[in-house]
């Protein structure tokens, strides 16, 4: 938003204050014990290698992995997906994988809670978010404090939480060959794909609790208020 604002001609970057919506961390950290032994009671789509995808939005992507998924299956064999939540592209999306035959590799949970996405996540390899347009992801931010791995898009504020190669794997808007790298990559060296993981999950720790906001934002109030006097 702030490069917006200044190639708009508001305002330069000096005049912005950036500052993180707060997540409650603690809806969303998982014991190590549990991120040790993910997959026990998480059902039988969640056997590696498995992806995550977010609500049922023409912005989020959908298309490009379904795009992608026959080359992932002749790359990564046995690949699962999971599309979670609901959404006004769900009849159009159903339509695309029955043409394609995607039947067995793709599942729609629907709408679930958020107790159950958490179950879900830490059972899962990789986060795909490859939405074509984006603020700050929350949902990136849950799959990093759950111990799963991310990949998405470079687009709006995603590159604040997925760092390339340091948080996660970010790709070029649209780069569909890319986005199948990405995601090979990182279910074929899940050592360096834990690391980046661990490395995303103490970013969100210090720059994104909700603590961290209010810290911020009484900051900001108080540095306003100086000016003033």
């Amino acid at each position: 938003m702030v490069d917006a604002f200044e190639a708009k001609g508001i305002a330069g970057r000096e005049r912005f204050t950036v500052i993180p919506s707060g997540v409650d961390l603690s809806r969303f950290e998982i014991s190590h014990e549990r991120e040790n032994q993910p997959r026990q009671n998480s059902g039988s789509m969640m056997t590696s290698p498995s992806l995550l995808l977010a609500r049922l939005d023409a912005l989020k992507g959908h298309d490009d992995l379904i795009d992608i998924l026959p080359e992932l299956e002749n790359r990564l064999p046995g690949i699962k997906v999971l599309f979670i939540g609901d959404g006004w592209r769900r009849k159009h999306l159903e339509q695309r994988i029955a043409v394609a035959g995607l039947g067995e590799v793709i599942h729609m949970t629907g709408y679930i809670s958020h107790d159950e996405v958490r179950e879900i996540l830490p059972a899962a390899d990789v986060k795909v978010l490859p939405s074509y347009q984006e603020g700050q992801s929350r949902t990136l931010i849950e799959a990093l404090l759950c111990g799963c791995g991310i990949v998405a898009y470079d687009v709006g504020g995603i590159p604040s939480i997925c760092i390339d190669g340091e948080t996660g794997k970010l790709v070029p808007v649209g780069n569909k060959q890319a986005l199948a790298d990405a995601i090979v990559w990182m279910i074929e060296h899940p050592d360096k794909c834990r690391a980046m993981t661990e490395r995303g999950r103490q970013l969100v720790r210090e720059k994104f609790s909700a603590e961290y906001m209010t810290r911020e934002l009484e900051k900001l109030y108080q540095c306003l208020l100086m000016d003033k006097k």
